[in-house]
């Protein structure tokens, strides 16, 4: 397992007490993003969606409360992040759970050329080395079908933006702990693994566009942005 992929294990038990009160603009991430999915296959009967790295499933509920019809399929690589997801989400909610490390190769094999209306993923792919990033954008532009969409919530390189969005996250923390959602020790605890194992690999956002065009997407666009944090979309070439 790669040490991220360890962090997230670890954190899996307090990762919704931590992630809404205490990343800046978190709901913000997944409702922008769920509402322009929801706006583009609306007109589908049955679109079938991925969630690239659901975690515990926050996107995934979004989007069965936006969307009154269609197929969701949970991807993570933290079996405790899936566990939870399952019970969050309830059985009639998705079509399927799968476990697979997008830092290894393969991860998309079960699906065939077309499979998906749209993709989605959260704070997930900011985790992968260029090289696999770029392998992975790839693998989406092949599962996508041609009027599919990407629709991803990343952060990116900036001093100045990465220093305003790391301060706010700072001062939610320590509101989280006065306000008594989650203890002072867990939050060292939270801080200290996350500086041993979670790898985020930052890019300019003009970069990330143009990998996204290299990998065979067209209409890449970013639809909204807070501090270094962005929502790129874009859909296949084909």
């Amino acid at each position: 397992m790669n040490p991220t992929l360890d962090f997230f294990d670890f954190q899996a038990d307090i990762y919704d007490r931590y992630q809404s009160p205490c990343v800046p603009r978190y709901g913000d991430m997944i409702g922008i993003s769920t509402d322009f999915i929801a706006r583009m296959v609306s007109h589908r009967d049955a679109p079938a969606i991925l969630d690239l790295g659901c975690g515990t499933g926050n996107t995934t509920l979004k989007l069965k409360q936006t969307l009154s019809r269609g197929h969701i399929t949970c991807l993570d690589g933290s079996d405790k992040m899936l566990a939870l997801a399952r019970r969050k989400l309830g059985p009639q909610s998705v079509t399927d759970f799968c476990t697979a490390d997008l830092q290894e190769t393969g991860w998309a094999d079960r699906w065939a050329d077309g499979t998906f209306d749209a993709i989605v993923s959260v704070l997930v792919l900011e985790h992968l080395p260029f090289d696999r990033y770029r392998d992975v954008l790839a693998e989406a532009c092949r599962v996508l079908k041609p009027s599919g969409w990407l629709v991803t919530v990343e952060g990116y390189a900036g001093d100045l933006n990465h220093r305003l969005f790391f301060e706010e996250m700072a001062q939610r923390e320590e509101q989280a702990i006065q306000a008594g959602g989650i203890t002072r020790a867990e939050m060292d605890e939270i801080k200290s693994m996350s500086a041993a194992n979670e790898h985020h690999y930052l890019s300019s956002m003009a970069d990330r566009r143009d990998w996204w065009l290299d990998a065979g997407f067209t209409d890449v666009d970013f639809i909204w942005q807070y501090y270094c944090v962005g929502t790129l979309v874009g859909r296949p070439l084909r």
